[in-house]
């Protein structure tokens, strides 16, 4: 009859023959997820996304669809921050004005705090 072998002397013939625990098993194929993009290309496509994004909102709640293109420009040359926290205190006084009278622009009004904070309104072509 076979006597069992000790756990030791297994780990000590394996060593030898320079096998390991996954030798037996099927090698998987790599996949290549590069997309050849730099990581300074995706960055970019990532603050371009987030500039969209940002024009976007300032188009919704401003209710200024024709002024989309001018607030991709806003969101590219400024500081995300600082132009969501214009848009807050813009927000913020139009509802109070609301109750009061009319603004007859919302978008121009918002431009002006952004100014006021140090925001760049005027762009060059």
């Amino acid at each position: 009859m076979k006597q069992p072998q000790r756990l030791a002397d297994i780990i000590e013939n394996a060593a030898l023959r320079g096998k390991n625990v996954n030798d037996n098993k099927e090698r998987l194929k790599d996949v290549n997820v590069d997309s050849g993009e730099t990581p300074a290309e995706k960055e970019y496509k990532d603050l371009s996304a987030r500039n969209k994004d940002l024009a976007n909102t300032l188009t919704r709640e401003l209710k200024d669809k024709k002024s989309q293109r001018y607030f991709e420009i806003v969101a590219e040359n400024n500081d995300h921050g600082l132009v969501i926290e214009s848009l807050q205190i813009t927000l913020s006084a139009l509802n109070d004005i609301s109750r009061e009278k009319s603004v007859s622009n919302a978008s121009s009004y918002f431009i002006g705090v952004l100014r006021t904070k140090g925001g760049k309104t005027k762009f060059k072509k």
